[in-house]
Parts: C-alpha cells; structure tokens; sequence
C-alpha cells in the first residue's frame, strides 16, 4: 500500500458484544462495513439493493420490513426509490445501528423504525394484525444465513407477515462448493411460495424473490 492509498483510507473499528470487531473502510468517499474481515454493507452491497429496489415499483406508502439492519444499506435504498413509505427494521446489535447512523445516514423518522431485537424472537412473537408489501431478510452469521432462517418454521412465519399481494426479498447465501444445499433451500421456498425467483446473483449470495 502506497503513502497516497494510506493516506485515502480511513478506518474505523468497533468491539460488539454481538458481531465481534467491526470495521468500518472509508475510501473515495465510499464506505463498506466489515464484520470479521467479511463485508456486510456499503460497497458492492449499494449496488446490488438499488439494482434490486428499483425494479420493484414500490408503492410510495407501503409497509416494508427489514430484518438485518446492518450499515443500513437495504433501508437506504428503500428510501431513494420510496422515501414516504414506512420501514421497520430489526436489528439485534445495537452497535450496528450506532454504526449505521455515524456512517451511513441512517436516522429514525416518521417513516423509519429501528428496533434493537433479536429477529428470530422477533419474527416468532409477532402480532399477525400488522402485515408488509414488502419484507427483505439480509441476515447473515459471517458469510452463511444462520440456519434457523433457512427452515420451513420461519419461511412459513414470514409468509402470515405478508400481505397478499406482497414480495418477501431473501438474500441467501451460496456455498459455490456445495450447489445442492442452495437448490434444497429453493426446494424448501418453492413448498410455501407459488414463485420463487433468483433476482440477484454474486458469487457467494443470491437475492431471492417470493411470493405467494
């Protein structure tokens, strides 16, 4: 690394009882958030959400839910392409919406909830009167979806969140060295969804898209 590169780069680094060491990497003017060397949000994650985001023609008013707030990358882009709907998101480290809101612009309204909760509890104790347009799941334990999201208990779960005409987004992990446990996964979706679809791919995730 050259003077000029060090001198370009700015890091920042946060202990969490939850995640461990986080860090986050400012370079250019652009930022990516760092769980174990691992990256979660900014960088090549702006682009994949926005890519995914637009193309959804979310209405202005919809009641949107995001479990794993992270750096706020998924919320973020939510709101560039609908900045009135309403947005509850779920996040179990506090350190992360600290994080989120130093770095990324991320600041609760009266558009924009932020719970500090465990998704899972969450998701198994919640009130069934209030459902979604859209629901997006970006939970990740380093580079794999903890397994508990990954069962047909929380696929189903999800599902009696959403609204009839709604999309649930799952970004899933893919394991390039074992295809048929992502092609299980799908097995499982496509026995509670009547479409599952791949909307977004890189090499180690996939962004899934499911409706009823």
């Amino acid at each position: 690394m050259n003077l000029l590169t060090r001198f370009l780069i700015k890091e920042y680094t946060y202990e969490s009882p939850a995640n461990g060491t986080i860090k986050v990497v400012a370079c250019g003017g652009k930022k990516t958030l760092f769980v174990h060397g691992i990256p979660q949000s900014g960088g090549e994650f702006v682009y994949m959400w926005q890519t995914v985001i637009r193309n959804l023609e979310l209405n202005q008013q919809a009641n949107c839910l995001v479990l794993g707030v992270g750096g706020g990358t998924v919320i973020e882009s939510i709101r560039q392409y609908a900045p009135k709907c309403h947005i509850t998101g779920i996040e179990i480290d506090p350190v992360m919406i600290k994080i989120a809101g130093e770095h990324f612009g991320m600041s609760a309204d009266s558009h924009l909830k932020i719970l500090n909760k465990d998704a899972q509890i969450w998701l198994q104790s919640a009130k069934q009167q209030k459902k979604y347009h859209l629901i997006v799941v970006d939970l990740f334990h380093g580079i794999t979806n903890p397994s508990w999201t990954r069962e047909k208990t929380s696929l189903l779960l999800l599902k009696r969140l959403l609204l009839p005409n709604g999309q649930i987004l799952f970004n899933a992990h893919y394991e390039p060295q074992n295809p048929q446990e992502f092609t299980q996964f799908l097995t499982a979706c496509g026995s509670i969804y009547k479409e599952v679809k791949e909307v977004f791919a890189y090499r180690y995730n996939r962004v899934l898209s499911l409706r009823m």
